[in-house]
């Protein structure tokens, strides 16, 4: 068995695994969603190709075997149907220059085999833990090495009459190490893309425990002077000897002040994150009363507000803060279309959960935006804080829900309060 080509094999598929893992993974997020399954099923493709040109010996018998499968399926489960036809197709190309025969044939069989069976394996495996995952590759790429390599002896054995029984342990040893390799590659890309979470994650953490910190030791003491300020604007403010157009402007004070006192409510907010007076919440009633605080900045600004609302979602928490929370939200969606537009609100029960969807039809956001959403002092506005995004995250987390955000620059974006119904 030629061991020095299978060690080539195997070194072309990790290198590229490696390569793609810390180098093209975060550059992908750059480009289009539509374009990401071709640049990964090229991607994958590559080590393919060189898999081919450096097939390994079986037995004394000249029957070759490469491992152009392990970069095909690692193609279907981390680039999803488009990226694994990609890959199929520029495998397929390849392997005609390198001649036609009936092991041509055999591979395109046991392409399509897979194809069908990556329609049905992916919802699953995508929506698997990170044992689960390993579970169904192990299983998925045993089942195929096995389809492969039986191939191979059907044909060997039609074509040249070989005797199965006598490079029978040649195969077995085959199947060892393409399950083996798809095995450790994705335990390698899993386990990589699970620090990479916990790693954000933790950064997170620390702004948030920056802003924790800074709020609580700073707030009490920046509201005692403002209080002593709008004490004494108003006191000028009611003299009547005061010049009117004095008077325009220490209105402009008071609301800058308000705007401040805001913000070190928003501050507060994050750095007591505990759950209080909580109570069955009727989410319909919450967001018409919402609704109804947003209509007049709406109508301002163009905007239509659009209403729909389904059954009678019932969960638990904190009735102002869930509101603080969508007004929020009705307010940065209604401020990310200034030309005008529609806000598209709707509730609705999904098996047992609430989903409260919020809709604009604005600039929309790009993938690095989407990905930064919710950062403390992360805005897209020139006069943001940063601030009311992350305490709407933070409000739903304490719900134990969670916020979904889809959007495309140009085409608006919708937002998915996802909250568990209250059982009694």
């Amino acid at each position: 068995m030629g061991i020095e080509e299978l060690l080539l094999n195997f070194l072309f598929i990790i290198v590229t695994i490696f390569f793609y893992q810390f180098f093209l993974v975060e550059r992908l997020q750059q480009f289009k969603v539509s374009v990401q399954p071709l640049l990964i099923g090229v991607i994958f493709s590559i080590p393919a190709f060189f898999c081919m040109l450096f097939p390994f010996l079986i037995g004394n018998h000249l029957f070759f075997i490469d491992m152009r499968a392990v970069p095909l399926i690692l193609s279907y489960l981390y680039g999803g149907l488009p990226a694994g036809i990609v890959t199929s197709i520029l495998i397929i190309l390849s392997r005609l220059f390198l001649g036609i025969n009936y092991g041509l044939f055999a591979f395109f069989i046991i392409e399509c085999i897979i194809f069908i069976t990556m329609i049905y394996l992916l919802p699953f495996y995508r929506k698997g833990s990170f044992k689960q995952r390993l579970i169904y590759g192990t299983i998925f790429s045993s089942i195929f090495a096995m389809i492969i390599v039986t191939s191979g002896l059907f044909l060997l054995h039609i074509l040249d009459s070989v005797d199965i029984a006598e490079i029978f342990h040649y195969y077995t040893l085959a199947i060892l190490f393409i399950t083996f390799t798809i095995w450790g590659a994705i335990y390698f890309i899993e386990n990589h893309q699970r620090h990479m979470i916990l790693k954000s994650e933790m950064e997170g953490m620390e702004q948030m425990k920056l802003v924790s910190e800074l709020a609580a030791s700073i707030a009490h003491e920046i509201r005692n002077p403002m209080t002593v300020v709008r004490g004494f604007i108003q006191m000028f403010q009611s003299d009547e000897k005061v010049d009117p157009k004095n008077k325009n402007y220490y209105d402009i004070m008071l609301k800058e002040l308000d705007r401040a006192q805001f913000i070190i409510t928003d501050y507060l907010s994050l750095a007591k994150p505990q759950k209080e007076q909580e109570e069955t919440i009727y989410i319909n009633q919450v967001a018409s009363a919402a609704i109804e605080v947003i209509t007049p900045f709406a109508n301002l600004n163009s905007i239509f507000v659009d209403s729909k609302f389904q059954d009678e979602p019932v969960i638990y928490g904190n009735v102002g803060k869930l509101q603080q929370c969508l007004i929020n939200m009705f307010k940065n969606a209604i401020e990310a279309m200034p030309n005008g537009g529609t806000l598209y609100v709707s509730t609705s029960v999904n098996k047992d959960t609430a989903v409260i969807e919020i809709t604009d039809t604005g600039i929309g956001m790009t993938k690095e935006e989407l990905n930064r959403l919710g950062k403390p002092f992360y805005t897209t506005k020139s006069k943001g804080t940063g601030l009311g995004m992350m305490v709407c995250f933070s409000i739903i987390s304490n719900m134990e829900g969670s916020i979904l955000v889809d959007s495309n620059v140009g085409s608006g974006t919708t937002f998915q309060i996802v909250v568990p119904l209250y059982d009694n």
